[in-house]
């Protein structure tokens, strides 16, 4: 849970640079300094997004029947499953849980 403080708490400065940008009350060299913090912070979120939607994604597809015909954890690096899978409904959402928490 930390990397969702530090982004949280991230983007609350990067909205209280603009904050403070937008009301004009510093001198150009404070300006630069809370611009470049700003730029820095956009980097930080921008990266700490990227690494959650590379690494939380979770797809189960079914068929007509209900049965799972593929099952995809994670992003880039993820993890598949392809054909059919006959589980009962119970199984299917316990194992997914099981992945999910593995690849997290």
């Amino acid at each position: 849970m930390k990397a969702v403080v530090d982004f949280e708490n991230n983007l609350k400065r990067l909205e209280d640079i603009v904050t403070a940008l937008e009301k004009e009350e510093h001198s150009l060299e404070e300006t630069v300094k809370l611009f470049q913090e700003g730029m820095n912070l956009s980097k930080e979120c921008r990266k700490a997004l990227k690494e959650v939607e590379n690494s939380v994604k979770v797809v189960m597809e079914e068929d007509d029947n209900g049965f799972i015909k593929a099952v995809q954890i994670g992003g880039k690096k993820a993890w598949y499953m392809l054909g059919h899978a006959f589980w009962t409904e119970t199984f299917s959402h316990n194992f997914l849980k099981i992945l999910e928490r593995e690849y997290k």
